[in-house]
C-alpha cells in the first residue's frame, strides 16, 4: 500500500488562505487540510453482501444467509438500489420498524432484522466507515418470550390417527413421528442421516449442529418408516436430500418448508388447534418426558444438548440403556388407547 505524505508548513498555509482546501480521496476516506473525513456514501447493501460472502467462506452458512435475508428486507423498505450508510440514523430505523410492523411481523421477527442490521452497522463502525451515533436505541432489539411449541401426549395421539388426504401430508406425518420416535431428532440431522448409520440395531449419527455423537435404539416404529422409503436409492436414510449433485442445504430447507405446510394442513383438517411444525416434535418429546418425571439430565443427554449449564447437572455420561428405557416409556404411552 502506498503512502502519501503532505507537509503543511506555516508558509504554505498562509499562502492558501481560509477559502482554499486541499482534498485527497483514498478508498473510503478523504484527507481535507490534514483531517481525515469518512466517506458517507458507502453502500450498505454492498457492504452487507460482502459480509455475507466473508462469513460464508468461513463455513458459517446459516449466519451468512441471515445477512442476505436482512438485506433483502431492507431493499424492499428502501425501494432503491443503493442505500448510503450515512442514511442509517434513528429516524431511518424507526421508519423501517414501522414498515416491518405493517408487514405483520411479530416483535421477535422485527428484532431479528434489527439485530442483524445492527451487527452490520457495528462492523462498519469498526472498519471506520461511519461514526457510531447509537441509532438502534429507539427500535426493538429484544426477545419476547416465545409461544409454547410443545403439544400434549393427547395431541400426539390425534396426529397419529389423523385422516390423511394426500402424499405430502402422509410424508410429513412420517417425518414428524420419525423425529419424535428418535427422541426429538432435529430435521437437519434427519436429512443428513445415512443408511450406513444404522448398525447393530442402533441409529448412530453426529449432530449437525454440535458434532456430538448420538446413539438411538431402533424400534419397530422407526424401522417401519425407514422401510417405507427404502426404495429411495440415495445414500441418505430418508428421501429429504435426493440429489447429492445439487445444493443439499437448499434441498433440506425446501423440504422442511413443504413438510411444515403439510403439518399445518393436517392440523386444519383434523380439528387440531395447535400450530404443528417439525420443531414441535422435538419440543414435545422433551415436554412429555419431563411430565413423566424422567430426569432432566437424561432428557438433555438424549437430545444431544451440550450447554455448560446442562453439563453441570451431571458429571458422568448417562448410560445409553437408561436413555433407551426413557424413550421406550414415552413411546409406549402413544399406543395406549
Amino acid at each position: 500500500m502506498g503512502v502519501i505524505k503532505i507537509e503543511l508548513t506555516p508558509e504554505l498555509i498562509s499562502k492558501m488562505g481560509e477559502d482554499i482546501v486541499i482534498k485527497i480521496s483514498c478508498n473510503n476516506f478523504e484527507l481535507t487540510n490534514g483531517c481525515i473525513e469518512q466517506d458517507k456514501n458507502v453502500d450498505m447493501f454492498d457492504f452487507m453482501l460482502k459480509i455475507s460472502e466473508i462469513i460464508r467462506s468461513e463455513g458459517r452458512i446459516r449466519t451468512s444467509e441471515t445477512y442476505l435475508t436482512t438485506m433483502r428486507s431492507l431493499q424492499r423498505f428502501w425501494g432503491a438500489k443503493v442505500l448510503p450508510i450515512s442514511n442509517i440514523d434513528r429516524s431511518f430505523l424507526q421508519e423501517y420498524e414501522i414498515f416491518l410492523k405493517k408487514s405483520n411481523l411479530v416483535n421477535n421477527s422485527i428484532s431479528f432484522y434489527m439485530r442483524r442490521l445492527r451487527a452490520a452497522y457495528n462492523r462498519a463502525v469498526t472498519e471506520n466507515l461511519i461514526t457510531d451515533t447509537k441509532p438502534f436505541k429507539m427500535v426493538y432489539t429484544g426477545a419476547d418470550k416465545t409461544k409454547k411449541r410443545a403439544v400434549s401426549l393427547m395431541v400426539i395421539k390425534k396426529i397419529r390417527k389423523a385422516i390423511i388426504n394426500d402424499k405430502w401430508s402422509d410424508f410429513a406425518r412420517d417425518m414428524f413421528f420419525f423425529s419424535f420416535y428418535c427422541r426429538g431428532m432435529s430435521f437437519v440431522d434427519m436429512s443428513y442421516a445415512k443408511k450406513d448409520d444404522v448398525k447393530d440395531g442402533y441409529l448412530i449419527y453426529k449432530r449437525h449442529k454440535t458434532g456430538q455423537k448420538l446413539k438411538i435404539k431402533m424400534r419397530k416404529e422407526i424401522e417401519d418408516i425407514i422401510n417405507k422409503y427404502a426404495a429411495y436409492s440415495g445414500i441418505y436414510l430418508l428421501p429429504i436430500i435426493r440429489r447429492i449433485d445439487k445444493d443439499e442445504r437448499r434441498q433440506y430447507l425446501t423440504c422442511l418448508s413443504r413438510v411444515n405446510l403439510a403439518l399445518k394442513s393436517i392440523a386444519r383438517n383434523n380439528n387440531i388447534s395447535e400450530n404443528l411444525t417439525m420443531y414441535v416434535a422435538r419440543h414435545s418429546w422433551a415436554s412429555i418426558a419431563k411430565n413423566m418425571h424422567i430426569p432432566t439430565a437424561v432428557i438433555s443427554d438424549a437430545m444431544g444438548h451440550t450447554s455448560e449449564r446442562t453439563t453441570q447437572i451431571y458429571l458422568n455420561q448417562i448410560d445409553t440403556h437408561e436413555i433407551d428405557k426413557a424413550n421406550d416409556e414415552i413411546l409406549e404411552q402413544i399406543f395406549i388407547e
